[in-house]
């Protein structure tokens, strides 16, 4: 991390006024702690340094709420949508958040405060899908159990109670309401579209469905919020640790 920082420095890629980068896949505020302590390091003297990148920890110019704002964000956009009466008339389901079914894929930061917010809002959570397999159960998955088997085991595959899924895709064809892919791209693509069973599908990852895919759901009838709107909490909390370190 400290070198790629020091390459970015290098050629002028990285900087309070040029690119600000932010945690993403596999990383989270210990490696942004790296990247402004090279950064500094290397542009001694710089005023706005801490300004260079954003997901910082709090004791190193981060703001408070960094962490969840990507996965609270999620839930915002999905509540505000389900909230619309004529789109949900549209869709032929009840008014607000309340039992819907939820699948959540992806169980890092942003699949984990997602699915946190979904069941603190009433929805259920039916299934959970992780790089190595899914877990369901129709009648609903306690999150926090889930993560501490998860974090015990290490694995979500095995979990008392539920159906465990050897592929993890097979969570995306899962019969839920909601389905959050909120990890890798191109998760849902021209093969496995015609059998996604969500009505409505929050990008919570950065491009997880193909054009294809896109296609095939506008077809079917399925609403895709775009990832550029759903997922930008991220951002949108980002920019307020830009503004204080500035």
């Amino acid at each position: 991390t400290r070198r790629y920082t020091a390459e970015l420095v290098k050629k002028n890629f990285i900087g309070p006024g040029i690119d600000v980068p932010a945690p993403d896949y596999g990383t989270g505020p210990r490696e942004m702690s790296w990247i402004v302590d090279t950064y500094s390091s290397l542009r001694p003297g710089e005023i706005d340094a801490a300004g260079c990148v954003t997901g910082k920890p709090v004791t190193q110019g981060g703001v408070r709420g960094r962490t969840e704002a990507t996965g609270l964000g999620v839930y915002f956009g999905v509540r505000e949508m389900c909230n619309d009466v004529e789109m949900m008339e549209k869709l032929g389901m009840p008014v607000g958040i309340q039992n819907k079914t939820v699948v959540v894929q992806g169980l890092g930061n942003v699949g984990y405060h997602a699915a946190k917010y979904f069941q603190e809002g009433g929805a259920t959570l039916v299934g959970i899908a992780e790089f190595d397999g899914a877990i369901s159960n129709p009648k609903g998955l306690d999150l926090e159990l889930v993560r501490a088997f998860h974090r015990k085991t290490g694995s979500i595959l095995g979990f008392p109670g539920a159906k465990s899924h050897k592929k993890s895709a097979e969570a995306l064809e899962l019969q839920c309401d909601i389905l959050i892919p909120a990890a890798l791209e191109n998760v849902i693509n021209a093969e496995n579209a015609p059998r996604v069973k969500a009505k409505i599908i929050a990008e919570a990852a950065n491009g997880p469905l193909t054009p294809d895919a896109d296609a095939i759901l506008n077809k079917k009838g399925v609403v895709v919020i775009p990832d550029m709107y759903i997922n930008a909490g991220g951002v949108t909390v980002s920019y307020f640790e830009w503004l204080k370190n500035l």
